[in-house]
């Protein structure tokens, strides 16, 4: 037996995977998403001005609360706010009906980020998802396909565009939802908060109202979104279970909507289905309704090499859209009470949290101590807001402080007394009540130490829904409140590990966790340093992916037994970064390694 030679292999390689990203296809399916996502922005821009969004959120405040980096960004006087809502409908409507599509596609994005800027109250995932989206149709050829620009002669060329374009629009799509589920591996989540609490506040609906109280119901909506997650990309990438993940899709967003009211995403992420299916596949339903079912589709030309700055962007976009998700393990305590970090990661329906809040001002002068009065300077949704958030607490000050010094207080004292619940647990301090804001300068690529840890215990500990689903146990028993974890390890039995919380929620002492967290630290390494042996054995790149994928598998264990239980340090902390970046390279070369 003669071994591959690995330098006349690795070449061949390279050329496949860019011959891959570079073949044509058709492009059915990308013109398809283009027209019903434009229709969608022409939709919720009429919401925006049918429940009185615009003037809620951009005209009526007079203080907004800018992004880190982008604190220039201002609304428009006057009426401008209504004038640009109404042109960036009038941009969806081109972007949807593909009418100048590439200048359509370039405002829209300018409009809507700018919105986006403008104030972090309203901020949500998937408003963040609508920036990124509009940003990559700008690069592609969505006018291609049943497009004004094509039916005007605009478009020159075949109706075919490179696989990538439908390639970087699918991995946006399945970071988003991978990453939620990665989101949901935290202690909270997997005793059932805060799901419980949402469940009972709906438990007055008819028919299903009564199953909402029940524990059963509490486990199958928290591990059953954790587990659609972490797979659906994966079931919408195999044909043999697409249907299978549509019908889960149609479920998961339709239920969502029901139960939370959460806007355009269930409308968008349904929508976005479609791209998972073959890029012909509209085309193909057209001409079995208007002509014989034995009609060709169009002919594909040859395929063509990957341009080197293409191939670069594309390999860029994506380094960062794995990476920026991560930044808040560079922030010590939970993101989900600190927030730091939180933003831009896909942490989506994962928390509920109540504040309330006092901002304390102090003449250093004469000791005169006073509340400022929010209501003067802030919205309602921006005092919600605010509450839970300490950042914009932090921003507030700096407002506060400048208006004081102004109005001649010179030096102000400025503390913050915040409470905050998260998940149901007790009230607890958020921000130090000693620290003088008014001091305090804002670093957003740093820790702020003036933010108190979570201390508090979640108010009960949760028992397995399927008792009898464990085959031995091993109790680890402590004093005090405890949450109680049920994890299967992967061997023969299930594990079931009783996790201290007395003095850092979602944390194990080191004597309990120890081994787990070795063992699930290395094995992520372990599974590429064996996908690194298959490939110089065999050169086969499935088998390669296939192992990257179980080196993401891996990577789970340790985000939940080391990062979010143990007391992470930076090996704990790097595991489930680099468990991740394997498993979703290793898909990629699952893909290009599967013959046809």
């Amino acid at each position: 037996m003669t071994m591959p030679n690995n330098h006349q292999n690795f070449g061949p390689f390279l050329t496949a995977s860019t011959g891959w990203l570079a073949r044509p296809v058709d492009a059915a399916s990308l013109g398809t998403f283009r027209l019903l996502f434009g229709a969608l922005m022409v939709w919720e821009v009429w919401r925006y001005f049918n429940l009185g969004f615009i003037g809620r959120y951009y005209v009526e405040p007079r203080f907004h609360f800018t992004y880190e980096f982008f604190p220039f960004v201002a609304p428009l006087p006057g009426q401008g706010m209504y004038w640009l809502f109404g042109a960036m409908g009038l941009f969806a409507l081109g972007l949807a009906l593909g009418f100048y599509y590439r200048w359509s596609a370039w405002l829209f994005f300018l409009c809507y980020t700018y919105v986006f800027l403008l104030d972090k109250t309203p901020y949500n995932n998937h408003y963040y998802l609508i920036c990124l989206l509009a940003f990559l149709l700008i690069l592609v050829d969505g006018q291609r396909w049943l497009s004004l620009d094509g039916w005007r002669k605009r478009v020159s060329g075949p109706q075919t565009i490179p696989f990538w374009q439908i390639f970087i629009l699918r991995a946006q799509f399945f970071i988003v939802y991978f990453y939620g589920g990665l989101a949901k591996l935290n202690a909270d989540w997997l005793v059932g908060e805060p799901m419980r609490m949402w469940l009972a506040e709906r438990s007055h609906y008819p028919l299903i109202g009564p199953f909402f109280e029940t524990e059963a119901a509490v486990y199958f909506f928290s591990y059953g979104g954790l587990l659609f997650d972490l797979s659906i990309g994966f079931l919408l990438l195999w044909r043999p279970t697409r249907l299978l993940a549509f019908g889960s899709l149609l479920f998961f967003h339709l239920m969502n909507n029901w139960l939370f009211t959460i806007g355009i995403f269930p409308f968008l992420a349904l929508t976005a289905t479609l791209l998972f299916v073959e890029p012909e596949w509209p085309r193909r339903m057209w001409q079995r309704i208007y002509r014989p079912v034995s009609a060709l589709p169009i002919s594909l030309p040859q395929p063509a090499r990957l341009n080197v700055w293409t191939f670069s962007f594309i390999g860029l976009y994506l380094a960062l859209q794995l990476l920026i998700p991560f930044r808040h393990w560079l922030y010590p305590g939970e993101a989900s009470w600190t927030e730091e970090g939180h933003r831009f990661a896909w942490h989506m329906k994962l928390r509920d949290k109540e504040a309330r809040l006092e901002i304390k001002v102090i003449d250093p002068r004469t000791g005169e101590v006073w509340n400022a009065d929010l209501a003067e300077d802030l919205t309602a949704d921006q005092i919600e807001k605010m509450g839970i958030r300490p950042d914009m607490i932090l921003q507030y000050a700096h407002y506060l402080r400048d208006k004081l010094i102004q109005s001649g207080l010179d030096n102000p004292i400025i503390i913050a007394n915040a409470w905050a619940s998260l998940n149901g647990r007790p009230f607890q301090q958020l921000i130090d009540p000693r620290v003088n804001l008014a001091q305090i300068e804002a670093h957003p690529l740093a820790p702020s130490p003036w933010i108190l840890p979570l201390t508090t215990d979640l108010p009960r500990s949760a028992e397995p829904v399927l008792p009898g689903l464990i085959f031995s146990t091993l109790i680890l028993a402590n004093l005090g409140l405890a949450l109680t974890i049920y994890l299967t390890i992967g061997y023969k039995n299930n594990l079931l590990v009783r996790l201290n919380s007395s003095n850092h929620t979602g944390m194990v002492a080191r004597n309990i966790a120890v081994p787990l967290e070795i063992v699930a630290n290395l094995l992520p390494y372990l599974g590429i340093l064996l996908a690194l042996a298959a490939w110089v054995v065999t050169m086969q790149v499935a088998y390669l992916g296939v192992i990257l994928l179980a080196a993401l598998l891996a990577s789970g264990w340790g985000l939940v037994l080391a990062a979010r239980f143990g007391q992470a340090d930076f090996f704990a902390r790097l595991t489930p970064i680099v468990g991740s970046l394997a498993g979703l390279f290793g898909l990629i070369l699952f893909i290009v390694g599967v013959p046809g």
